[in-house]
This record gives C-alpha cells, sequence and structure tokens, in this order.
C-alpha cells in the first residue's frame, strides 16, 4: 500500500445554472488488488461528518464507494446510464446519472481520473458534474 497525496476538483452547475467549485487535497492510499488500483481517502463533509471514499479503478471503469456520513455505489462507464441511491443520515436519495466522459490514467505511483457526467431525480436535472482526481506517491499534503 502506497501513502499517496490526492488532489479533488470538482465543478457542480446545477438546474438554474449556478456554478459550485471544490477543491481540496488530503492524504490517501493506493493498492492494486487483481487487475484493479484501489485509491482512498477521508473527505470531511462538515462539523464531524467525515465520509471515508473509495475509488475502484480497472480499465475504463471507475467504481466510487463512500462510507460514513453519506453512503453510495456508483459504476461510472463512459456513454452508460444508470441509477443509485445516495443514504444520508436525513434519508435515502434516488438519483439517475448518464456518463459523458471517463477518462482513467493510473500507474502505481501517480494517476489522473477525469469524469463528466448528469445527474437527475427522475427525469428533472439536478446537476452537471466534472470531476478531476488527481493523486501521486509522496508524504506531504
Amino acid at each position: 500500500m502506497e501513502s499517496v497525496v490526492v488532489n479533488v476538483e470538482s465543478i457542480q452547475i446545477d438546474e438554474t445554472g449556478k456554478k459550485e467549485e471544490i477543491s481540496f487535497t488530503t492524504k490517501g492510499s493506493l493498492y492494486q488488488k487483481k487487475f484493479s488500483y484501489y485509491l482512498r481517502y477521508e473527505e470531511e463533509l462538515g462539523t464531524d461528518q467525515a465520509v471515508t471514499t473509495t475509488l475502484k479503478i480497472k480499465d475504463d471503469v471507475l467504481t466510487l464507494i463512500r462510507d460514513g456520513a453519506v453512503r453510495m455505489k456508483q459504476d461510472f462507464v463512459a456513454g452508460e446510464t444508470g441509477s443509485f441511491s445516495y443514504q444520508t443520515p436525513y434519508g435515502k436519495l434516488e438519483f439517475n446519472l448518464t456518463v459523458e466522459q471517463v477518462y482513467i490514467e493510473t500507474a502505481a505511483k501517480q494517476g489522473r481520473i477525469e469524469l463528466k457526467y448528469t445527474l437527475k431525480d427522475r427525469d428533472k436535472l439536478v446537476s452537471q458534474n466534472q470531476l478531476l482526481i488527481t493523486y501521486k506517491e509522496g508524504l506531504n499534503v
């Protein structure tokens, strides 16, 4: 298991056109199991609300797993539409997801993941999203 520095940049445009940008850098870990890489890091969602995010990276498929204050599991495959549950402390939400782009460049010491996807509540647009995650071997955040 390698210690890595993880940089996350997110752009979200809601149904009204309002743009929200979030970025953070944190420590994480990277390991390989069979033919997949796993990238794991912690996110702070607010006061005392931590989430462990695990990305399973295999070929051109990315599986996002969140566990903690929120829980979810979703596969990202370019060109595919699917649904998933998002469990919060306030209840479960159901969403539909259309993935426009998945770009994965991964290696043992560094990597880059780019996602573009649209999130809907049934047929109603919730947001258009871009996510860029990079990681590199290192101990300093």
